[in-house]
C-alpha cells in the first residue's frame, strides 16, 4: 500500500477541525435537525483522528455508538489513544471506504465529512 498522504496530518487536522463546529450547532443537528433522542450508531467514512465522535457523542443518549473508518494506521491510533480516555462505545476499522464491508443495517447514521471536500 502506498503511503496515504492524511497519515502524516494528524497534527494539522487536530488543529484545523476544532473550527468546524460550536456545540450550539452540534445539539441543534443531533437533536432537533436528525432528531437523534434514542441510542444511535453512527458509522464516520474516513473518520480520520475522530473528531466527529468525539464532538457528537457526548450530545447523544447513552448507549450510542460510534464506528470510525480511516484507511490511514496514524490516524487510527490516534483517534483509539483519543477515545481510550472516554466512557463512549467506539470502534474503529482501518480500511479504504471503497471496500471495507459493513453490516447493512447496522447503523443509525453514516456521516463522510471531509472526505467529501476537495
Amino acid at each position: 500500500m502506498s503511503e496515504y498522504y492524511w497519515d502524516a496530518k494528524v497534527d494539522y487536522l487536530t488543529r484545523s477541525r476544532r473550527l468546524y463546529f460550536n456545540e450550539d450547532y452540534i445539539e441543534f443537528l443531533l437533536t432537533r435537525v436528525l432528531g437523534l433522542t434514542e441510542r444511535t450508531y453512527i458509522v464516520d467514512f474516513g473518520c480520520g483522528t475522530g473528531y466527529i465522535g468525539a464532538r457528537f457523542l457526548p450530545h447523544l443518549p447513552k448507549g450510542s455508538k460510534y464506528t470510525g473508518i480511516d484507511k490511514g494506521g496514524t490516524l487510527i491510533r490516534a483517534a483509539e489513544e483519543l477515545f481510550a480516555k472516554f466512557p463512549y462505545g467506539t470502534e474503529f476499522i482501518l480500511g479504504d471506504i471503497e471496500s471495507v464491508e459493513l453490516a447493512e443495517s447496522g447503523y443509525d447514521v453514516a456521516v463522510c465529512q471531509v472526505m467529501l471536500r476537495s
